[in-house]
């Protein structure tokens, strides 16, 4: 009878190897599925943009729109400058 009794201990054995082992990938599973939640996160937060900062798109469409503001202000200029002033001729008498 102690074979018999020796082969449930070697079951028994068995078993929990068994469930230790998949209990360790379950918690090798969740591992990766909790780096990969964190992983995530940060990317989204790399893309979510910092109030403080300005994005590259941002600032050279900024600089396009000053550099046309410059651009209309002295084309104005010119056109002022080639027109002949009108003088108001006063009469002092």
């Amino acid at each position: 009878m102690k074979n018999g009794g020796g082969q449930d201990n070697q079951d028994q054995q068995q078993d929990q190897n068994g469930q230790d082992e998949k209990n360790q990938q379950d918690k090798q599973q969740q591992q990766k599925e909790q780096q990969q939640k964190k992983d995530e996160q940060k990317q989204q937060q790399n893309q979510t943009p910092d109030p403080k900062q300005m994005s590259k798109e941002n600032a050279e469409q900024m600089l396009k729109a000053a550099m046309q503001d410059e651009k209309e202000t002295q084309e104005r200029l010119q056109k002022a400058q080639q027109q002949p002033q009108q003088k108001r001729l006063q009469k002092q008498w």
